[in-house]
């Protein structure tokens, strides 16, 4: 069975934004995890991360966001990364003058390949005889 995927809010504001920490996510599937966006005030908790991904690689908080990434050893970036049972895609999204995106999170899970069974070919039919 695979883990649970986990979402976790590390902020909700905007960059300036005087009452919230900036706009963040962790997403954790085992022990994979991946930070999205975020900024001062908005740090993943510590431990390991596998990358840290933005939304917009020109945004305000560019230099805090390399900061603190590189105290990870990780450079955030615009990209795609599959870390265990998950696979993140970035999707383009028309906001602005320059490139940004959103990303697409699929938890890949196992295909069960048993037997089939004797019974009904649908859920809730009935098999003619």
């Amino acid at each position: 069975m695979a883990p649970p995927l986990r979402l976790t809010l590390l902020g909700v504001g905007a960059m300036a934004s005087p009452r919230f920490a900036p706009a963040g996510l962790l997403v954790a599937s085992g022990r994979h995890r991946v930070a999205f966006d975020g900024g001062p005030g908005a740090e993943p908790p510590d431990g390991r991360l596998d990358a840290w991904l933005v939304t917009d690689e020109y945004a305000e908080l560019r230099s805090a966001l390399r900061r603190l990434a590189a105290e990870r050893g990780l450079v955030p970036r615009m990209t795609e990364v599959d870390p265990g049972g998950l696979r993140i895609r970035a999707l383009p999204v028309a906001h602005t003058s320059h490139p940004t995106c959103g990303y697409r999170i699929v938890e890949r899970r196992g295909r069960w390949c048993g037997r089939r069974s004797s019974g009904p070919s649908r859920p809730g039919r009935q098999r003619r005889t």
